[in-house]
Parts: C-alpha cells; structure tokens; sequence
C-alpha cells in the first residue's frame, strides 16, 4: 500500500473520530443547559450568621522574654547560630525578639517564645515563615542540652 494511501486513510479516520466525538460534546452541552437548578441557592453574609457557641477564651499572653543586656562580658553570650536549625534569618530573628544566646533559649517558654517570634517576624518581615512550635521545642531541647 502507497505511504499516501495510510496517510489518506488516517487522516479521514482521524476527521470521522473528531466530528463524532464533537457531536456528543454538544449533546452534553445542551443537557446541561437543560437542567436547572432545583431549588434556589441562599447565600448566608458573614454579618447575618450568628454562632450558637461562644468563642474559646484566648489564652493568656505569656511574659514578655527580658533581652540580655548589652554590658554583658562576650564570653557569656554564646552564639545561638550553634543550635540546629538556627541559620541565619532565624538568628537574626531570635537576636529581634530579644534572644542573644543559648542559655535564654533554654530557659524559655516553647509558646512563650513561639509567640514572641512570630509578633517580632510580623512587624519586622525578617523571615517568609515563622518557626513551628515544633522547631521552636527542638531550639529548646538542643539548648538544654548544652
């Protein structure tokens, strides 16, 4: 058979193919078209909901963290870019929640210090993500350690 003659062939079979499956396409379409809605759809705005429940209190703010004072010899402030997962952005935001060495971290509170951090990264823009809690107990348990 002449290359020409498949390729002929194929190409009608092709065509035939697509016009068929055309047809059914528009048979869908003017079902759907067809079909309408049963019943009317409410739309409920935020201003007229009213919850059943009372919201959960908030917890309480934990105490601020008191930053290391500045007069302090540099062979008691140890660098808190030694722990794991602290790397640069995440030094520089502990140092702008108040955060200079190992010792507050381990001392600190995981909510506490969580919190502090995502207040300090929110007004300053230091980081894209705040830390987890996870990550956060993680500083604090590697801390300890030390």
């Amino acid at each position: 058979m002449n290359p020409f003659q498949v390729i002929g062939l194929f190409t009608l079979i092709l065509v035939v193919v697509i016009y068929w499956l055309q047809g059914r396409q528009d048979k869908v379409d003017q079902k759907i078209r067809r079909i309408a809605p049963k019943k009317e759809i409410s739309v409920i705005k935020k201003d007229d909901w009213v919850a059943d429940e009372e919201p959960e209190p908030l917890p309480e703010p934990a105490p601020e963290l008191e930053p290391v004072e500045e007069s302090e010899p540099e062979s008691l402030v140890d660098d808190i870019g030694d722990l794991p997962g602290v790397g640069p952005k995440f030094q520089q935001l502990l140092k702008a929640a108040g955060v200079t060495s190992i010792a507050v971290v381990a001392e600190s509170e995981p909510e506490g210090l969580l919190r502090r951090l995502v207040e300090v990264n929110e007004s300053e823009g230091i980081t894209k993500r705040h830390p987890t809690m996870y990550v956060v107990e993680r500083w604090i348990e590697a801390a300890k350690s030390r």
